[in-house]
């Protein structure tokens, strides 16, 4: 009876939570927000799981809510919890799950691991935490087995360069300036030591070495490398690290971290800087791709025509092709707007005008950005449009064409394939129609067997560069030293990922722009109206006069010629003769006159029609724009994507790459190939090659697995050579020291 009872009572709670269930699926289905319903009340369900009930409640109506599981009955008696003890007593190593095994096997109930814990509490048995310790398959001499141990390479480059140290002092003089702040909210990262932020920084900085893109992806990362590389000996969750990325995102540090790195890259990278040493610095940029439902400014159309929002960065990158600094900016922006800020930004970090001479491509074309390179006293170096020329002519050769590049033939002979010519050329600009006299590298090359023309222009003089073919290598120098090492970032590391999506509503500019450009070109339509319709009424008035003397004329002529038939038939024969000559002059006259303006009068009706036709243009024309005007939202709301974090995660990305490139100029081997070897490269070949660590309090020791190649083995042993040489320590004061297995 009383069991009874209690399945009667089971079964009531489960149906007061089916209708439950079921009030909050109908306001679900109705419109509602699943999220709002899920806070509101307080079942513990998660999200995944309503959609399941949704479905079956579709289904099968209200019995698919009630929960068909049974109710928990005791099932544990003293006799099963005696002998548990027992045989725990008689054997020490059993551990749960096997105790868990026997009771099913013994007495046919489940038992849960929770359960065999309280019981053995009970019989007063102490469980060793952690269960039984499992056995070390490893050498221990060795060390802990790791993946990606070739990444303490590039532990060793930042021990040179001290970006992570740099970043750690970011960080504290941001914390001190945050802290003076009125109502400020609460960050862990204002009570973290130093060590700590030092640690996760460098989970941030490492995550591309180990395959990860994002921070989420720690999650599904269960090894010890990256651990053991940033100091903390096991990794971070990614809730950790997404939080810490979040505080760093408060203190707003990115562009500082941007020019501090920046002087951590020339001094360790070794490159001069002087005041107006005549360094030569690469300038452009790229997309990126962010998807949102909200408005935000579009980068780029791309080849089926459909718009992509996104963000704009800007690298400057130097003569040899590290990148130094960035700016990220929202989809909207241009390389003409940017240009100075990211130069003036670069200038301020070095506390020098070192920027002497940029170089770009055809983007930064611009009558104004050429104005002002003027006005500061600076060069630029850039390419012409290919439509602004047509043959050498266009241009004013000062010098004959010399040998630009050469090949080798098969036969061992040296064949000329590119020539330059220094020349000049004057720019003009359409609408304010100024003009600029430029110099001109003009590079002929054969394509296919025909002629191509590349013109290279710059504002730099025979007294700056005398030597034309200076200036063309430096702007096809582009491509190694910049192009290619931003193709190379997105295959190695991921650079062009966004990271955070936060969003700010601001003045809808691009709806402002559209409507300022529409009101413009609406103008210059007007204007165009009245001279088009004035011009057509006068070709249509000529064509009218015309069309009247030509009849007049005819009508004389056909008169004349009739009064000379009329002549002929009663003159006599040698009277006639004569007028039969005239009769023959009069209709040659008519012919000729017929020919004579049936030609004008064709041009002047085609003309009239041409006029009517560009006439209908622009009314259609200035129709489209003002419908276009008219259906602008200017009430639409703008959203700007906050880039400090993304500007953040670029900083810690172009602080991994020069690591990479420090450690390949410094450490490896200085053959070609591996003085040239890509980002990609290095990571698939060096930094991702498995080993072992063992750790002290005084040293750190790698050992990498032995290379197939011998150059690779050879290669590898030359940079640990190096490596441990130059008394390279960690942030905790060990001494890094790598070798590599015989």
């Amino acid at each position: 009876m009383i069991k009874t009872v209690m399945i009667n009572e089971i079964l009531l709670k489960k149906i007061e939570q089916a209708r439950k269930k079921e009030k909050i699926i109908k306001c679900w289905i109705s419109g509602e927000k699943l999220v709002k319903l899920m806070r509101e009340t307080n079942l513990s369900i998660t999200r995944m799981q309503w959609w399941v009930l949704k479905k079956k409640y579709q289904e099968k109506g209200f019995a698919a809510l009630i929960d068909s599981r049974s109710g928990r009955t005791p099932k544990i008696t003293e006799e099963i919890k005696s002998w548990i003890g027992k045989s725990k007593r008689e054997k020490k190593s059993l551990e749960r799950k096997q105790i868990k095994e026997l009771v099913r096997e013994r007495y046919r109930i489940e038992v849960g691991l929770r359960t065999i814990t309280d019981i053995l509490k009970e019989e007063g048995i102490r469980q060793n935490r952690g269960g039984q310790k499992k056995e070390k398959l490893y050498d221990k001499r060795k060390g802990i087995p790791v993946d990606c141990a070739g990444s303490w390479f590039l532990k060793g480059a930042d021990s040179d360069m001290e970006g992570i140290r740099t970043i750690a002092g970011i960080i504290s003089d941001s914390r001190t300036e945050y802290m003076k702040k009125k109502d400020k909210p609460k960050l862990r990262i204002l009570s973290s030591s130093i060590d700590t932020i030092n640690r996760k920084n460098e989970t941030l900085l490492y995550l591309p070495v180990f395959g990860m893109e994002r921070p989420y992806h720690l999650d599904r990362y269960h090894k010890r490398g990256l651990g053991l590389l940033a100091g903390s000996g096991k990794r971070y969750s990614y809730n950790t690290i997404d939080s810490y990325l979040g505080n760093l995102d408060k203190l707003g540090i990115s562009e500082e971290m941007s020019k501090r790195l920046a002087r951590c890259y020339l001094e360790a990278l070794c490159i001069e800087v002087e005041l107006k040493d005549g360094s030569y610095f690469y300038i452009d940029g790229h997309s990126k791709y962010v998807w949102s439902s909200k408005n935000i400014p579009k980068a780029f159309f791309t080849t089926l025509k459909r718009a992509e929002r996104g963000l704009h960065q800007y690298f400057l990158n130097s003569s040899k092709g590290h990148p130094l600094l960035l700016l990220t900016c929202a989809g909207d922006s241009h390389l003409t707007q940017e240009m100075f800020n990211l130069i003036e930004s670069f200038e301020n970090a070095v506390g020098k005008e070192i920027v002497r001479v940029s170089i770009f491509d055809r983007e930064g074309l611009s009558m104004a950005v050429f104005e002002e390179f003027v006005r500061r006293k600076k060069y630029f170096i850039c390419l012409l449009r290919s439509n602004q020329y047509k043959e050498i002519e266009d241009f004013k050769i000062e010098k004959d064409f010399k040998p630009l590049k050469t090949k080798r033939k098969r036969n061992g002979e040296k064949e000329v394939t590119e020539w330059v010519s220094d020349a000049g050329y004057q720019l003009k600009e359409s609408v304010s129609k100024k003009k600029l006299n430029v110099r001109v590298a003009l590079v002929k090359k054969k394509v296919k067997g025909r002629e191509k023309l590349i013109a290279i222009i710059t504002n730099l003089t025979n007294k700056e560069e005398p030597d034309i073919a200076k200036i063309a290598k430096r702007y096809f120098a582009r491509w190694p030293n910049q192009e290619n090492i931003f193709k190379d970032m997105m295959g190695a590391i991921k650079s062009d990922s966004n990271h955070g999506y936060k969003k700010k509503a601001v003045e809808n500019r691009v709806v402002l722009r559209k409507k300022k450009e529409l009101e413009t070109n609406l103008r210059g339509i007007t204007r165009k109206i009245p001279q088009a319709t004035k011009e057509g009424e006068s070709i249509r008035k000529e064509l009218e006069s015309m069309k009247k003397v030509y009849e007049s004329q005819k009508k004389m002529l056909l008169e004349d010629r009739h009064e000379l038939h009329r002549k002929i038939r009663f003159e006599g024969s040698r009277k006639r003769q004569e007028l039969l000559e005239i009769l023959k002059k009069k209709e040659d006259k008519l012919l000729k006159l017929s020919e004579g303006y049936a030609k004008y009068i064709n041009e002047a009706e085609t003309k009239l029609k041409n006029k009517e036709r560009h006439l209908k243009s622009l009314i259609s024309q200035r129709d489209n724009k003002e419908r276009e005007l008219k259906s602008l939202n200017l009430k639409e709301v703008l959203f700007d994507m906050k880039t400090e974090k993304d500007h953040i995660m670029s900083n810690f990305k172009i602080l991994l790459t020069n690591l990479s490139r420090y450690a390949q100029e410094q450490y490896f081997p200085q053959e070609k190939e591996f003085q040239n070897a890509t980002l990609e490269t290095m990571l698939k070949t060096f930094y991702r090659q498995d080993g072992y660590v063992k750790i002290s309090k005084t040293k750190v020791e790698v050992t990498l697995h032995s290379y197939d190649k011998p150059e690779l083995q050879e290669a590898v042993k030359y940079a640990c050579m190096k490596i441990n040489n130059s008394d390279l320590y960690t942030l905790e004061g060990q001494k890094i020291l790598i070798g590599v297995e015989s």
